[in-house]
């Protein structure tokens, strides 16, 4: 394709309140580039097997994020989908140049450092794509990317492309105002199944582009529980000390899990994904058994775990997670994608991006008939001259001490992973 630019003052004859979201009905009035023929999606998309290499990157990617997570949650639970964080960190990527790109992909691959973007990016196509609706499970996800519709700002046609061709993005232009807050919280509800109705509050007025990703989840226990294994009235001692109602659901399962200072179990769900659920030993709290781990060992205890009767017992729960990453991510070796020396060139050359905020909310429901979860992430994007915002910090804790993944069953991939420190 030749190269050309996308000109973000789209003309009054694009097809506008035309386009449809990914997962629901609901009309977007942004414009949408691909419905106007100007992006086409998924012209590079191949499956390739998933190399050993990849899968270390992918859970040691999800494993040192978590951990740097870990302050920002102070002691509350936790929940974050590193494939959703991975996902739109991988689209932004591609449209940074020099330090900037090079540190993005260090932070991306950690010690494992065989894979470039381009490599990564047809490595995690393929994934997604094998992640989809599998009988009665689902697992679905959606990419876009906005930007702002000016005159002066224009958005590189090869960065759109090429996040059109290996993650399915869709690209919409916008005025950027509230009926832009409006589109883009439509665009994540009606891709997370409505479990996460809000991303966005206002759009700052630097702010020129979002990269966002949505995931959602809905999965049926492999073996689900009876009335008889559902005790109504059962306890819980949180991790601040207090004993706790809660509906504590009892089975035996046959796949344990061990480790340095840690056990557990596997509970299937049906078609390719698992609950893995880890209990780290008396004295041990799920923040200190996470610090201390690395990839290897996380890899160990899913790929080695042991056939055997498990009697297990375990809380219903449910609860949202929200939190900004940008300090994690800084801490995690990207610092000049935040900072005045970015370079997203290869977004855009009319003016110089930073990223100013890594927006992540997260939603789960585990019961007796199976689990629901979704992630959005957002990547938001601002002029350098901007100094960025903080934005406010909820948590709702309803659960006890114990860490927990939902795994995808062929790559034993995080797909979620989360800590329960209290059921009320």
């Amino acid at each position: 394709m030749k190269r050309s630019k996308i000109i973000a003052m789209l003309s009054a004859c694009t097809v506008l309140a035309a386009s449809l979201t990914g997962c629901g009905s609901t009309q977007i009035a942004s414009t949408d580039l691909m419905a106007a023929g100007q992006i086409i999606g998924n012209t590079a998309a191949e499956d390739i097997p998933l190399t050993s290499a990849f899968l270390k990157e992918q859970t040691d990617f999800a494993l040192r994020l978590t951990q740097q997570e870990l302050a920002n949650a102070d002691g509350n639970n936790l929940l974050l989908s590193p494939y959703s964080v991975m996902q739109a960190l991988a689209m932004t990527a591609n449209g940074a140049g020099g330090d900037t790109r090079t540190e993005m992909e260090k932070t991306l691959s950690g010690d494992f450092s065989e894979y470039a973007s381009d490599a990564r990016n047809k490595m995690l196509s393929a994934f997604r794509r094998s992640l989809s609706e599998r009988g009665n499970t689902k697992l679905s996800t959606a990419n876009s990317i906005w930007f702002r519709n000016q005159k002066d700002f224009t958005v590189e046609q090869d960065f759109l492309q090429t996040n059109a061709d290996w993650f399915g993005a869709a690209a919409y232009g916008a005025a950027f105002d509230q009926s832009t807050v409006t589109d883009i919280n439509t665009w994540v509800k009606d891709n997370t199944d409505g479990m996460i109705p809000e991303l966005i509050k206002v759009i700052p007025p630097n702010a020129m582009m979002y990269l966002i990703n949505a995931v959602a989840f809905d999965a049926k226990w492999e073996t689900g529980y009876q009335k008889e294994q559902i005790d109504e009235n059962g306890e819980f001692h949180a991790a601040d000390g207090s004993t706790q109602n809660a509906v504590m659901l009892h089975a035996n399962e046959h796949i344990f899990l061990a480790g340095d200072r840690v056990h557990g179990f596997i509970k299937p769900y049906q078609d390719g994904y698992s609950f893995a659920a880890l209990l780290p030993d008396e004295g041990v709290t799920p923040e200190e058994w996470l610090a201390d781990t690395d990839c290897s060992a996380l890899q160990s205890i899913l790929w080695n775990a042991d056939h055997c009767k498990v009697v297990t017992e375990m809380p219903e729960f449910s609860y949202d997670y929200d939190t900004e990453l940008s300090q994690p991510l800084i801490a995690m070796g990207m610092g000049k994608a935040f900072s005045y020396e970015a370079d997203f060139s290869g977004i855009s050359k009319d003016v110089g991006l930073m990223i100013s905020a890594v927006l992540h909310k997260t939603h789960i429901e585990l019961n007796a008939d199976g689990t629901k979860a979704a992630a959005a992430t957002a990547i938001e994007m601002r002029v350098k001259s901007a100094a960025p915002a903080q934005e406010r910090v909820e948590y709702v804790t309803l659960d006890r001490p114990f860490v927990y993944m939902i795994i995808d069953n062929a790559t034993n991939l995080p797909i979620f992973i989360g800590i329960l420190n209290s059921v009320q």
